[in-house]
């Protein structure tokens, strides 16, 4: 089979995401197995939602995403008051997400799951997942891996923002490991991979001196899963002035779905891809 890029090369410019963006803040868009339903978070004007996720669904791979429709008992009661649901994330089988939330009331935010019987189906209301969350500091942006039994996310339980991974053992997850080689004393979140888990994406500010609105698109590689990663590399050529975030990576390593604030876009935060060239 031929590949369909060549890894070696740099993305072609990112575009926008037709059918998915809104005038306000749209992001962490992800698609399921098939591709054909993307789950994204949108703050666009939806009653009793401040912040929620969202999916979209398209009849081919060729075909343009319709509106994307507010998901079911996900979004948590009382929204409107405060409650912040974004990033969902699926297993390849479309039963399990895996979300980042806070409950309008407290200063932290914690990652929950919900299930559901068939991709077909709504999903159940969201639960803590065990041994993931901090106690009081914040758990965000997770993304599991295809399979399920791995989950990145960003937390600052150590002070900072940084990267953490855990493994399914057996009905539950392990504690989770910090991603040593990929932190610095700036802000590292927002990680994004495939199920070979060799070459990653995240956000980081580290190119700025750590200030908080500066995330660019950042990535490093390993040999195998036993290595660390590689020293990151600035992906410069998704990266804008303005905030750059990465959020879903194909199988193949060819396309990249990316937020960014740049400017041509719709409002705020927008949905973009980037796809290698042979």
């Amino acid at each position: 089979m031929e590949p369909a890029c060549d890894p070696a090369k740099p993305f072609d410019p990112p575009v926008l995401v037709a059918g998915v963006n809104s005038n306000a803040n749209d992001w962490a868009a992800r698609l399921a197995g098939d591709g054909l339903t993307l789950f994204v978070s949108s703050e666009r004007d939806t009653p009793g939602v401040a912040q929620g996720c969202f999916s979209s669904t398209r009849t081919n791979l060729a075909s343009t995403f319709a509106e994307p429709v507010i998901l079911a008992n996900v979004n948590l009661p009382g929204a409107g008051a405060g409650i912040q649901s974004e990033f969902p994330t699926v297993t390849a089988d479309g039963k399990t997400m895996f979300l980042a939330s806070n409950d309008g009331h407290s200063a932290h935010t914690d990652i929950l799951s919900a299930r559901r019987d068939s991709p077909i189906t709504d999903f159940m209301t969201p639960f803590g997942v065990a041994n993931i969350n901090s106690p009081v500091q914040n758990d965000e942006a997770p993304f599991i891996l295809p399979d399920g039994n791995t989950l990145y996310f960003g937390s600052d339980r150590s002070g900072d923002f940084e990267i953490y991974k855990a493994s399914l053992n057996g009905t539950s997850f392990s504690p989770p490991d910090l991603v040593i080689e990929l932190g610095t004393s700036a802000f590292e979140s927002y990680p994004v991979t495939n199920s070979n888990h060799l070459r990653m994406f995240f956000a980081s500010t580290r190119a700025d001196g750590g200030a908080r609105g500066s995330f660019d698109i950042w990535t490093a590689t390993r040999e195998s899963t036993t290595e660390q990663f590689s020293a990151p590399s600035n992906v410069s050529e998704l990266n804008s002035v303005e905030v750059d975030l990465p959020t879903w990576l194909s199988e193949d390593g060819c396309t990249l779905l990316l937020s960014s604030s740049r400017v041509g876009g719709l409002g705020g935060l927008d949905i973009y891809q980037a796809t290698r060239p042979l």
